[in-house]
């Protein structure tokens, strides 16, 4: 019977299950299945109870084996006095382990003891073993960190490319395009001209520039303009003073360009305390959405922990200048999709163009052609009964040998029309992406540094694959050394902005004044009051302001430089003692410098820098122009003058020096920090002077007897007597200024 079945099975493919690869097996059940819905599931490894005397596993094997190979039989260990009595067969396959179950269950196994008096059959009482690992992966994830720990770091980094990155791309490229920025809506331009353009309100100048300045101005703007519509392949460096109206002259320049990306370096620092922090600046100033600063926070404590866990780091927490160039890399992704859809339409523009040239030559051979042999259409001989063309019921003329054009029907009427409307108006096109990088390359910490150099390495990277414009506004000096170092061997193209000349400054505020409806002319008092503050744009514009609103021009200008005063005072001097010692230059050294500049408006740096009270700490020196005090002008690579950091500083440190409670106040500490140099001196000397008196015993030179003192010794007591000297005259003076301050102050109200 088990035979034929299977005979059968052979011959009938049909009722072969679609999940069986291999050939279809019958087996004759020799128990008793046993059909239950419990929540017990099938498994390769069987449980077999013996209801009856224990069989060998040599028994087992030849029961068991035909229904599929077996792996392994496993009996009751004997220290187990669990009945009934098992054993635990395992099969390579689960078929097999099933088959087993179903044939044999309940199966009577009689005794294969070649004895006289064999024992009772075994009934067979067969399930399926429970699988006794819930915790598997966890445990093996565990167990074999080196191999877990780079595959989730791979999916991680995969999932991020695949999902996160597209997001990121299409914010920045929102960013660029200014999706979100209300002065790009149309609706809002609109607004705009219909309220604050028909009440004279808007800041758009339409009149031609009629000052030095203003002229100068639009110089750059047409040369920045020209550079822009060319292929980039070099930075665009707009450099010059705070104030001098960079960052104006680019906005107004890029005021039309659609795909402008702007990220100013001074906010980002400003507002990154920590490295994460800088990461997220930079990264909201290019639009990169969605950041997870608290998956950053987590990656660096679990490289900690893979630390002792594996002996090394897990590699989740990047360096801050790679978490830099992750943003920078997807900005340059967005850029890149920008200018690739930049150059579909300048290409479709240029198809457009080439069709046009085209059609504006048919339509001259046409307008040609009217004027001299008139419209021919051979459908006319069709309706007139020509002949042939009438039989034919139809006909066009070829054009003739000469090449002239045949007009027919519909074809000529849109032919004509095109002659009368002029053609189509050409598309307009967008230019490609501009980077504005404001604030660029100022002295600060050394994570800046870093962020100096991503920046810079990026921006040579979408220069180099003409990608987009980059445009650097800054007034640093040291501006060109990074960007020389990522763009070695190519001239940038160069704007400077400086101040305006005393000519030009009162020609532009008169011409401003006579634009807002005033006579336009200074009176020749007011000339030299507004020299006071020289020629930077912003001071000029607000000097006009304030005279719009009713100041006459020496109030105003005694107003702007009692501000400017004022903020010297807080910045460079502090409110108090206290505040002063947190500035990373002292009193003393602020002072020496607003005096030397009221007097003379320069400096040079080599003397400042090797006599007191900077006495070669160029540290101060250099926070003192980061701060914007001074400004450090340079010669052949090297610090050469020192000059305010602003025109108007000059008459304000001279306004610090007129205040004689405020001067008599910063003098009279530097007096008393300078009597207790000059009495540490005094003292040193005669601590000196006492040791050498020590080295003579009884007149007597100690290292040999000698009655007669060296000359060695001769000179070192005469340069301490003079030092002493000295120190005592200094302190006389001391004294004496110490006085007269103390007069001073005595008599303030």
């Amino acid at each position: 019977m088990e035979k034929e079945a299977r005979d059968a099975l052979a011959t009938r493919d049909s009722i072969k299950p679609w999940f069986i690869f291999g050939n279809s097996r019958a087996f004759l059940v020799k128990g008793k299945p046993w059909l239950e819905d419990m929540n017990r599931f099938s498994n390769n490894s069987i449980r077999v109870e013996f209801e009856g005397p224990e069989i060998p596993q040599e028994e087992l094997y030849d029961v068991f084996r035909p229904y599929g190979k077996i792996h392994d039989i496993v009996p009751q260990p004997s220290s187990n006095k669990d009945t009934p009595r098992f054993a635990t067969i395992w099969y390579t396959s689960l078929r097999s382990a099933a088959a087993a179950r179903n044939c044999l269950h309940n199966a009577v196994i009689p005794s294969s003891l070649p004895i006289p008096s064999p024992p009772p059959p075994t009934v067979l009482r067969i399930l399926y073993n429970e699988r006794q690992r819930p915790h598997f992966i966890r445990d093996w994830a565990t167990a074999h960190p080196r191999i877990v720990v780079p595959i989730i770091i791979t999916l991680i980094g995969g999932l991020s490319w695949a999902v996160f990155d597209p997001i990121r791309e299409f914010f920045v490229k929102q960013k660029v395009e200014g999706t979100w920025d209300t002065k790009h809506w149309q609706i809002i331009t609109w607004l705009k001209k219909e309220t604050l353009g028909r009440l004279g309100l808007s800041s758009v100048r339409n009149s031609a520039p009629s000052t030095g300045i203003e002229q100068e101005r639009e110089n750059a703007k047409e040369l920045l303009s020209t550079w822009l519509r060319d292929v980039p392949d070099t930075f665009i460096l707009v450099t010059g003073p705070r104030g001098s109206g960079k960052t104006a002259l680019v906005e107004e320049v890029l005021a039309d360009s659609p795909n402008v990306l702007t990220i100013d370096c001074a906010a980002i620092c400003k507002n990154a305390r920590t490295d994460t922090k800088l990461v997220s600046e930079l990264a909201s100033a290019v639009g990169y959405w969605p950041q997870f600063v608290l998956a950053a926070s987590l990656n660096q404590l679990i490289d900690l922990a893979s630390v002792g866990l594996i002996g090394q780091k897990a590699g989740f927490s990047a360096s801050l200048d790679t978490q830099l160039k992750q943003i920078l890399e997807v900005a340059s992704s967005a850029l890149k999709s920008l200018a690739a859809e930049h150059g579909a339409r300048l290409l479709k523009a240029n198809k457009k163009a080439e069709e046009d040239r085209q059609n504006a030559e048919k339509r001259e051979a046409v307008a040609l052609q009217l004027k001299t042999e008139g419209v021919k259409d051979g459908r006319i001989d069709t309706v007139a009964g020509n002949g042939a063309m009438s039989e034919l019921g139809g006909g066009i003329e070829r054009p003739s040998e000469k090449g002239a054009s045949v007009i027919v029907g519909p074809s000529s009427a849109r032919a004509v029309k095109e002659i009368a409307d002029g053609g189509c108006p050409s598309e307009r096109l967008g230019g490609l992406p501009i980077v504005v990088i404001k604030g660029f390359a100022a002295k600060g910490e050394t994570k800046q540094e870093v962020l100096w150099d991503v920046i810079a390495e990026w921006a040579a990277t979408i220069v180099e694959n003409q990608v987009a414009h980059v445009i650097f506004a800054s007034d640093s000096v040291t501006l060109a050394k990074p960007l020389a170092k990522a763009l070695p061997n190519k001239p940038f193209n160069q704007i400077s902005l400086n101040d305006a000349s005393p000519e030009s400054a009162l020609q532009y505020i008169e011409t401003k004044l006579s634009e807002a409806g005033g006579t336009g002319t200074l009176s020749d008092e007011s000339r030299p009051h507004i020299s006071k503050l020289g020629g930077r744009q912003t001071d000029l514009e607000l000097l006009v302001q304030k005279i719009r609103a009713g100041l006459n021009a020496e109030e105003a200008v005694e107003d702007i430089v009692s501000r400017n005063a004022t903020e010297l005072r807080k910045t460079f001097f502090g409110d108090d003692e206290e505040e002063a010692k947190t500035l990373k230059w002292t009193r003393a050294q602020a002072w020496f410098l607003a005096k030397g500049l009221s007097r003379s408006g320069e400096l040079k740096y080599a003397d400042v820098l090797v006599n007191p009270p900077f006495k070669s700490d160029e540290s101060a020196l250099r926070a003192l122009e980061n701060s914007e005090m001074i400004t450090i002008h340079h010669k052949e690579g090297r610090p050469s003058l020192i000059r305010p950091g602003k025109p108007v500083y000059r008459s304000a440190f001279q306004q610090l020096l007129d205040d004689s409670v405020f001067s008599a106040t910063i003098e009279y500490g530097i007096n008393a920090k300078s009597t207790a140099s000059a009495t540490a001196e005094v003292d040193a000397a005669a601590k000196s002077l006492i040791e050498l008196g020590q080295l003579f015993e009884g007149g007597r030179w100690a290292f040999g007897g000698s009655k007669t003192v060296p000359k060695e010794i001769e000179v070192r007591v005469a340069s301490l007597l003079a030092d002493m000297r000295e120190a005592e005259v200094k302190l006389e003076q001391l004294g004496k200024k110490k006085v007269e301050l103390l007069k001073v102050l005595a008599e303030a109200t």
